[in-house]
């Protein structure tokens, strides 16, 4: 029998070689719990699909115009009395009747629905690629955020694809502790362990992330490796990586630390979902700041992946 359950992806990346061991495909799910100050995938924040507005690639044809039933795209006369086409985020309910017409991708919609069944056989073409290391990374957003994931899990276990689950933690323990026994690695992004500039930055609770990393540790038969975004001059200090060591101690099925270089490409993405900008170039970690993370990390015992 098919699953027909749905999950909302907004896009289907292959041949990853960033996203776990070996070369992989990953799964974006729409929808995340928190609001990071810098973070990389703005676009998946909400839960349903919001539209992506590229301007620049706009060729003016008014095909949007006449297809929005709610006036959020249309062709206002400017001064010169000539049709300008202008765009009304708040009358917008990300239908997707202009991104069906629009012939350059100008208007997107971030993100579609597709079955367990169709995520599956999607991910089945790249099997030939993944070798004995590679195979699925399950992303966003925060993948752990839609109920459906659990049974996509479930069915690419059963396909024989190795699963690895990119997560903050940020969701309910029973989610957490139900995905822990259908992983083999979990990429468990550490943002910070300052609790009061994670709530600041990130809107997490520091209790609950460390609560779900160590019900993980303790249900998984899989691995863990924490994820570490430095964000200069706001979590580059030996405390934070002070902090991350003593995390790692006190993980059994840890294997070490990736440290996650701030970098200031999604501030466009941000801006085409109706955000502003947040690409930061002063929060762009040197590579002496880099070096020093990693030094601080390994004199305490952490291998640094």
């Amino acid at each position: 029998m098919q699953n027909t359950q749905t999950l909302r992806v907004t896009r289907i990346q292959r041949f990853s070689t960033g996203d776990g061991p070996g070369i992989r495909t990953t799964v974006f799910l729409q929808g995340c719990p928190l609001r990071c100050a810098w973070c990389h995938n703005p676009e998946t924040w909400d839960e349903e699909p919001v539209l992506v507005w590229t301007p620049r690639d706009c060729v003016g044809c008014g095909a949007c115009a006449s297809a929005c039933p709610t006036g959020a795209r249309r062709v206002q006369d400017d001064p010169d009395g000539d049709g300008q086409l202008v765009y009304d985020r708040h009358l917008c309910t990300a239908c997707g009747a202009c991104a069906a017409v629009c012939p350059t991708g100008a208007c997107e919609l971030s993100a579609r629905s597709m079955t367990v069944e169709d995520i599956v056989r999607a991910v089945e073409r790249d099997r030939a690629f993944f070798g004995r290391e590679g195979g699925v990374t399950l992303s966003g957003g925060e993948p752990l955020l839609q109920s459906a994931v659990l049974p996509l899990m479930q069915a690419l276990n059963r396909a024989g694809l190795s699963v690895a689950v990119e997560t903050a933690g940020a969701v309910p323990p029973e989610r957490m502790a139900a995905a822990a026994g259908l992983g083999e690695l979990f990429l468990y992004d550490l943002k910070d362990t300052d609790p009061a500039r994670l709530r600041r930055m990130t809107g997490a609770e520091l209790p609950h992330i460390l609560d779900n990393l160590s019900l993980c540790d303790r249900v998984t038969r899989g691995h863990i490796r924490l994820r570490c975004i430095l964000v200069r001059t706001v979590n580059t200090d030996p405390t934070h990586y002070r902090g991350i060591a003593g995390v790692y101690r006190r993980l059994g099925r840890c294997e070490g630390v990736e440290l996650i270089p701030y970098h200031a490409y999604a501030g466009s993405k941000a801006v085409r979902v109706g955000r502003p900008d947040n690409g930061r170039t002063d929060w762009i970690p040197t590579g002496e700041e880099l070096a020093q993370a990693k030094e601080t990390l390994e004199a305490c015992g952490v291998p640094v992946l």
